[in-house]
Order: structure tokens, then C-alpha cells, then sequence
């Protein structure tokens, strides 16, 4: 029943969004909420797990909302304007220069995340370029949107919050994952305009030949007019400019602060380089508040549904349903007493509940180049938040599994690991030891990193246990 109350809710939910009849709020806080109450559970109980699911959801949201700032109140001083004025002005009648400039003004007019703020950017500034050389005006929008769509992957960006499946995902993590992929698409696109150059080229050469003859005349380009922008602070361009680099250099090399803060620091920072009255910069923060709300509302409204989803346990009944209309075989389980051989690698398992009832660490036997067996570990759960007394009460498993977790952590001790490999990052020195060549495996290999690591974690919810206080 409550997998078929889960179905019934998605299918719902999405109509709702994808009709856009009403805003997302509706489809991804209002239905689930009815939905948990539909499952059994009280008014209370559905929305503490509603308030569980938004908690994942705040590092999120602050991003959404000042990284979207930051790039607002710089869009706003026309800081962005210039640059793309100057880069119109560095192609001097070149097509293929131009088309390039197409790209990068557009990829750098994504950088709030909004696709207006792309398109009022670029398609303005690079359209009566284009209407001199006789281009259609569909390339050049086909251009800014393959350029654009790279940058969707930002973590600040609303489509990346779009696709998210779990709120509780760094979207810092989930974008520098991306960054290969916004490399490819970003190179791609170059690509494109290089084509369509070469097309341009030979369909409209005396256009081109004309213009390149203008800038030679000292009239192909023009400075920007601001005469309708009171906001916009065109002689504080460099400094905007040198801020603007410093803040990529901090986003790309500051890794052990939350992104966030450091998008909260370089929003108030560009505010008090620019406006120095009060009414000036409440006029900012208002005139883009929606844009800035939209996606951190969205989020909102994604975490209380999957909160949902998870406490009332329609993600496990529907999983289940499905699974048990999908035909399939079981060719064998695991058994820890039989490893799983491939060629020269051999898999152990072992159940190890605690985490949940099913956990399952594996080791792995190899042999280096001097044909000495390596083992690799991993213990397959030690969050130990979700083996609190409370958690487990509250999602109806055996309080049992805290025993289990102790007993299985001081069994597997005896296990001969040499590399460690831990669930989370956080949980070991790992990414410290990564030497600069990838395939140096030596960094890693600590025969005493196991029993130490286990004992830590049993350890850490010993603590927990003692507090008597759900924490995540």
C-alpha cells in the first residue's frame, strides 16, 4: 500500500511540475506532506520528517542564495558589460574571432546561473555585430546556449539543484565531478563556432571585408552606454575586476572553507565596493531577490519531499514493488566463508550490520608487480548517526544492530588489511596520502590504518550512545 501511495505521489508531483500549473512548492511540499498522511503516519510525524529531509538542505541553499548575489551585484555595476564590449572589440572584423567571443562572452555571462541574465548579456551586446556580417541570428543564439549549457554543472546553478536526487549532496562535490564533462561540452562548443566561421567565411565575404575595414578606421567598436543604468559603476571596472579574480582563485584553492562563506565574504565585499549607502544596496538585494530564492526555494522544497520519502519508507516499499515486478535471476549470494574469484582478484565479503542490517564490507586480494598479495578493505557502513537509539526507534529498526556494529568492528580487527579505504573522506588521512602518481599505490598501504579505523569509529558511537542525542 504505501508503495503504491509512493508512485501515486510521484506520478502526481510531476504532472504538477511539468504543467507548471503552480509554483514547485505545491507539487514538492504540499503532496508529499499528503502523502506521508495517507501512509498512517500523524500530522507531527510527517512533517519532523519533512524538517529531517530540509536539514541535509542548508549548505545548499546559502550557496544558491549568495553565489547568486555575487554575480548579480557584479552583473549590475556593468562590470560584465565591459569585458564583453572589450572582447567584441578584440575581434576586429575576425568571423572566427567572433565566433570564439560568442562562446566565452556567453560562458561568462552564465557564471550567476540564470539563463535571462545569459541571454541580456550576450544576445544585446553581440547582435548588431552579427546583423553587420549578414549572420543569421540563430546562430548566435544557438551559440550562447551551447556555451551556456556547460555551465549549468555549476554548483550554485538551478538545473544542476534540478537533478539532484538526494538534498544532502555537497553540490560543491557533485560540480568539481562535473568539471571533465564541462571541459568536453565547453570544448565542443568552440568547435561548433569554428564551423560555423568557416561556413560565414566564404557565404558573407564582402560583409566581413567591410567591417574589418571599419575597425581599421577607429569606428568598429563603441564604449558601452550607461546612461540608463544608475546602479552601474563603470570607473570601479578594475577593481570589480580584480575581485572578481580573486574570488575564482578562492572558490578554486579553498577547499576546507564552505563555499558558501566564501560566496556570503565576496557579496558583501562587492556591495561595499559599490554602494556605499544603505537604500543602495537594499535596492540590489531586492531587485534579484527572486532570482536568488527561486533555486534555494526549489531545494527546499526537494529535501522536505525526500525527508519524506525516507521516513515514511516509501523508497524501500517502491523499490521492493519494482523489483518484484522486474523478472530476474539469482545466479548466488554472498557468502563470507566463499570469495568471489575473477582471474587473479579475489573478493571476501562479510556482514557487517550496524549501519543497516544488510551491510557488507569487502576485501580484496591482488597481487602487486612483485607478485605479493596486496589486500584492500572497506568497511561497507560506519555512519554512526544512523545506529542512534532514537534514529532506529523512529525508522522501526532493531535496536540489536548497536551490538552488532560493536561485535562486528572487534571480529574483523583480526582481518589482515593493508590499504584502508574509508566510507567517507572525513573518516581518514586518504586524500592526504594521494601521491602525484596516480598509480603509486605504496601512499596507501598501512597495515595498523584498519584495526585503528575501526576502533575509532566504535569508539565514536560509543560517544554518541553516552550523549543520548541524534546528530547529523
Amino acid at each position: 500500500m504505501i508503495a503504491v501511495i509512493g508512485l501515486i505521489m510521484f506520478a502526481v508531483s510531476s504532472y504538477l511540475a511539468l504543467s507548471k500549473k503552480m509554483h514547485l512548492m505545491v507539487p514538492f511540499v504540499v503532496v508529499p506532506v499528503i502523502a506521508g498522511l495517507f501512509c498512517g503516519f500523524s500530522l507531527p510525524e510527517v512533517l519532523n520528517f519533512a524538517a529531517e529531509g530540509v536539514t541535509g538542505t542548508f549548505n545548499s541553499v546559502l550557496l544558491c542564495i549568495f553565489a547568486v548575489l555575487y554575480f548579480s551585484v557584479l552583473s549590475e555595476t556593468g562590470m560584465f558589460d565591459i569585458m564583453v564590449n572589450r572582447l567584441v572589440g578584440i575581434t576586429r572584423g575576425n568571423i572566427y574571432i567572433v565566433m570564439v567571443v560568442t562562446v566565452l562572452v556567453a560562458f561568462i555571462g552564465h557564471l550567476d546561473g540564470a539563463y535571462n541574465t545569459t541571454y541580456l548579456i550576450a544576445i544585446p551586446a553581440l547582435a548588431p555585430l552579427y546583423k553587420r556580417l549578414n549572420i543569421d541570428r540563430r546562430s548566435l543564439v544557438l551559440l550562447v546556449s551551447l556555451a551556456a549549457a556547460p555551465m549549468t554543472a555549476m554548483a550554485w546553478g538551478q538545473p544542476a539543484k534540478m537533478t539532484v536526487f538526494d538534498p544532502s549532496i555537497d553540490p560543491v562535490v557533485m560540480a568539481s565531478s562535473l568539471y571533465p564533462v564541462v571541459a568536453i561540452m565547453l570544448g565542443l562548443a568552440v568547435v561548433t563556432s569554428l564551423g560555423f566561421g568557416y561556413y560565414y567565411s566564404k557565404k558573407n565575404a564582402s560583409e566581413i571585408a567591410l567591417l574589418r575595414k571599419s575597425f581599421e578606421n577607429g569606428g568598429g567598436s563603441q564604449k558601452v552606454d550607461f546612461s540608463d543604468n544608475p546602479l552601474a559603476r563603470p570607473k570601479l571596472f578594475w577593481a570589480n575586476f580584480a575581485l572578481f579574480l580573486g574570488s575564482l582563485a578562492c572558490f578554486m584553492f579553498m577547499t576546507g572553507v564552505k563555499t558558501y562563506v566564501l560566496f556570503m565574504v565576496f557579496s558583501c565585499a562587492a556591495l561595499l565596493l559599490n554602494y556605499h549607502t544603505q537604500k543602495e544596496q537594499s535596492q540590489i538585494i531586492r531587485k534579484h531577490s527572486a532570482t536568488m530564492l527561486a533555486p534555494a526555494i526549489l531545494f527546499l522544497g526537494i529535501g522536505i519531499m525526500v525527508g519524506i520519502l525516507n521516513g515514511t519508507g516509501m523508497v524501500t516499499a517502491m523499490v521492493d514493488t519494482v523489483l518484484g515486478i522486474v523478472p530476474y535471476e539469482t545466479d548466488c549470494f554472498y557468502e563470507d566463508e566463499t570469495p568471489i574469484v575473477m582471474g587473479d582478484v579475489a573478493i571476501r565479503t562479510r556482514l557487517s550490520a550496524g549501519h543497516t542490517p544488510g551491510t557488507t564490507s569487502f576485501f580484496v586480494e591482488m597481487k602487486d608487480e612483485e607478485g605479493k598479495t596486496v589486500v584492500w578493505g572497506m568497511h561497507g557502513g560506519v555512519g554512526i548517526n544512523t545506529m542512534n537509539t532514537d534514529y532506529l526507534q523512529k525508522v522501526r529498526l532493531p535496536l540489536s544492530l548497536q551490538e552488532d556494529f560493536f561485535r562486528g568492528c572487534e571480529e574483523m580487527k583480526s582481518i589482515h588489511v593493508d590499504i584502508c579505504t574509508p566510507s567517507h573522506p572525513s573518516h581518514s588521512d586518504m586524500l592526504e596520502r594521494i601521491p602525484e602518481d596516480r598509480n603509486d599505490y605504496r601512499p596507501f598501504v598501512d597495515e595498523g590504518k584498519w584495526p585503528a579505523f575501526l576502533e575509532e569509529r566504535a569508539e565514536s558511537l560509543r560517544k554518541v550512545l553516552e550523549r543520548g542525542v541524534y546528530q547529523r
